[in-house]
C-alpha cells in the first residue's frame, strides 16, 4: 500500500484489499498475472480508479456494474474477447481504457457512458464501434482512440460528439469518413493515416479548431477546397497519397500557414 499524489491510499495487493473495501479508492493491480477477477470486485464501493492493465484477464465479471464511482479504469494489454454489459452502470466513467486486448465488438452499453472523456480502444479487431441501433450518449468525450482495428466505416452518430477534441483512426480499413464529420467541431487533432480514403468530405471545412491533419497512406487525389479557410491548420501529412503535383502546389498555395507534408 501507498500513498499516490492525491493523498489517497493506492493499493496494489487484492488481498489488503478486500481486507478494508470501504476503504479502498484506489487499486492498481496491473501486472500481477490475473486470468480472472473474482467476484468480490464489486465489494469496492468507494472505488474511483482501478488499473487491470498488464495481466491475462479474458473475461469480467458481472459485478464489474457495481462499481458506480469509479471514474478511471485501465483493461489495456489484456486477453479480453468482450467487455461485460454491466460497465454501462459504471456511469462515473471519465477515462476508458482497452487498449491492445482482442475485442471484436463493444457492448451497446458503453454508448451510455454519459461522462466518459477519454475512450482507447486501440490495437484490438473491431469491425464496427457500435451497431447502427447503438445510441452514443458520450456528449462529453474529449478523446477516441480507434488506431490499428478493422474498422469499415464509422457510425453516423460519431458526428454528434461536438466535444471531441482527438479523434485517432489510424491503421483500419476506412473507405470513407461520415459526410458530417465536421459537426465536431471542437476537433483539433485528426489522424485517419493508412485507410483507404479516395476523397474527404466537404464538412471538414466546417472544422475551425482543427491544427493537425494525418491522412498519409491513403488513396487521395485532392483535399476539398475549403480547407483553406481553416487558419488554425498547422500540420497536414499527405504523404504516400496519388496526388498530382499541380493539385499539391495548389494545397501548398492555399495552406501557407501550415506545414505540409507529401
Amino acid at each position: 500500500m501507498e500513498i499516490n499524489c492525491s493523498g489517497d491510499e493506492r493499493y496494489t495487493s487484492l488481498a489488503a484489499a478486500l481486507a478494508r473495501p470501504e476503504a479502498v479508492h484506489y487499486l492498481d493491480l496491473r501486472g500481477q498475472n490475473f486470468y480472472q477477477l473474482p467476484v468480490e470486485i464489486g465489494m469496492f464501493a468507494h472505488l474511483t480508479t482501478l488499473d487491470l492493465s498488464h495481466n491475462e484477464l479474458r473475461q469480467l465479471p458481472a459485478q464489474m456494474g457495481l462499481l458506480s464511482r469509479l471514474e478511471h479504469l485501465d483493461l489495456s494489454h489484456n486477453q479480453l474477447t468482450e467487455v461485460t454489459a454491466e460497465i454501462g452502470m459504471c456511469n462515473n466513467l471519465v477515462t476508458l481504457t482497452l487498449e491492445d486486448n482482442n475485442l471484436f465488438t463493444l457492448p451497446s452499453a458503453i454508448g451510455r457512458l454519459s461522462r466518459l472523456q477519454h475512450l482507447n480502444v486501440a490495437r484490438n479487431y473491431l469491425r464496427q464501434l457500435v451497431d447502427a441501433e447503438t445510441c452514443l450518449d458520450l456528449y462529453e468525450l474529449r478523446e477516441l482512440r480507434l488506431t490499428d482495428n478493422c474498422l469499415k466505416y464509422l457510425p453516423d452518430q460519431i458526428c454528434l460528439l461536438e466535444r471531441l477534441i482527438f479523434l485517432y483512426l489510424s491503421d483500419n480499413f476506412l473507405g470513407e469518413l461520415p459526410a458530417d464529420i465536421g459537426c465536431c467541431r471542437s476537433l483539433r487533432h485528426l489522424s485517419v493515416a493508412n485507410n483507404r480514403l479516395a476523397f474527404l468530405p466537404a464538412s471538414l471545412a466546417r472544422l475551425s479548431a482543427l491544427e493537425n491533419l494525418n491522412v498519409s497512406y491513403n488513396r487521395l487525389g485532392n483535399l476539398p477546397q475549403g480547407l483553406a479557410g481553416l487558419t488554425g491548420l498547422r500540420k497536414v501529412y499527405l504523404q504516400r497519397n496519388p496526388i498530382p503535383e499541380a493539385n499539391r502546389q495548389c494545397i501548398r498555395t492555399s495552406l501557407p500557414q501550415a506545414d505540409v507534408y507529401f
